[in-house]
């Protein structure tokens, strides 16, 4: 059922408030503790924050227009189909109080700046202040950087334009870019390879279960599956200044719908039989292309395959996700020949190592496929 996020009160004397921004979009889908809207009264600017997971159904109001405390800002649902309710719900009983959990904007500018939440942060007075925020960064281990969703680079742009507040799909893609380019040693390799024998595989798999179409790209992310529950570096990070070995296998694949870049994962991967795992790859994608991905379905990977096949892309090089060491590029073939990239953190793995996943996928392995099959 959806539900409602309201305007809260910031001060006592002020039954109005100022739309500063609205910082998501009917569609988007939003994390608990999400920054979701800043609202402005004549003492202080705060934020309001998604109280739980869904996707924003309808979004009220046009920034720089006062709004009633208590109104709807928002409506949030489970799902992004879900049909916003007519009747206009009651005001909530504490929305006649001060809002004493917001930051102040001190705290909020601070929290902007180091790529915080504020639902993460401990305070001691009746608001989030500055020194709250100081204390909680200092309390951070040094060694740990924060990933910031913003460039580091100071510099300005010599040409004209007009500055736009980023969307969440575009911070949380400047997020995945940020850590790729600042945390992972990240680096590239391809082999070729003559893709023939999968497209042989795949069509005989197809028959074998009545299938509708070829499942070429999920039958290789399998054998990148099995390869990384035998050869666990393929299937860990680097997190705290240590090591970190997955306890499972989750494969991430890429999907591009509507000018956007997905990445839905499936989970425990490593515990399933091919066609398990086939099913499931067409269970997302549908998702996805349907635009009912949900926001569990894309957190967990710790190995991807991105595929631009579809496209005449010859070679691409793909950005590694948050805490991913490898990233299998899939490409579209030429003249009988294929090439097969790997993105790969070198804090993790080395050359040789990363050299021997992808060559592992040049052609189909069937004893993978059969120790997994019922």
């Amino acid at each position: 059922m959806p539900q409602p996020i309201y305007v809260p009160r910031i001060n006592n004397n002020d039954d109005e408030v100022k739309l500063v921004a609205m910082l998501v979009a009917p569609g988007d889908a939003i994390t608990q503790g999400q920054a979701v809207a800043e609202i402005e009264s004549e003492k202080a600017t705060v934020v309001v924050e998604a109280e739980e997971d869904g996707f924003v159904l309808d979004a009220t109001g046009a920034e720089g227009e006062m709004i009633d405390v208590g109104a709807v800002l928002l409506w949030v649902g489970a799902s992004p189909d879900e049909t916003v309710p007519q009747v206009q719900p009651s005001e909530p009983k504490d929305a006649g109080q001060p809002a004493t959990d917001r930051p102040t904007a001190g705290a909020l500018a601070l929290i902007r700046k180091h790529g915080l939440r504020a639902a993460e942060i401990s305070f001691s007075g009746a608001r989030l202040t500055v020194s709250d925020v100081e204390a909680h960064i200092s309390s951070k281990p040094a060694s740990v950087e924060t990933v910031r969703p913003a460039s580091a680079w100071s510099g300005t742009p010599e040409a004209g334009g007009k500055s736009a507040e980023l969307s969440p799909y575009e911070t949380a893609m400047i997020t995945s870019v940020s850590w790729h380019a600042r945390q992972a040693a990240a680096t590239y390799l391809e082999a070729a390879y003559d893709e023939n024998d999968w497209q042989a595989f795949a069509q005989g798999f197809r028959d074998q279960h009545g299938l509708l179409s070829s499942p070429l790209v999920p039958l290789m992310a399998y054998q990148l599956v099995r390869h990384a529950s035998d050869n666990r570096d393929l299937n860990s990070t680097i997190h705290d200044g240590r090591k970190l070995v997955y306890d499972q296998v989750n494969l991430g694949f890429t999907v591009h719908i509507n000018g956007k870049l997905f990445l839905p994962v499936i989970h425990d991967a490593d515990g399933m039989n091919a066609r398990e795992f086939v099913d499931a790859f067409a269970v997302l994608h549908r998702a996805a292309m349907r635009g009912k991905l949900q926001p569990a379905d894309m957190k967990g990977a710790t190995v991807a395959i991105s595929s631009m096949a579809r496209w005449p892309v010859l070679r691409h090089m793909p950005i590694l996700p948050p805490y991913v060491s490898l990233m299998v590029a899939h490409s579209a073939a030429q003249d009988d020949r294929s090439i097969l990239g790997a993105t790969y953190d070198h804090r993790v793995l080395d050359g040789a190592a990363a050299y021997q996943a992808i060559s592992n996928l040049t052609a189909p392995d069937e004893n993978q496929f059969s120790t997994k099959e019922e």
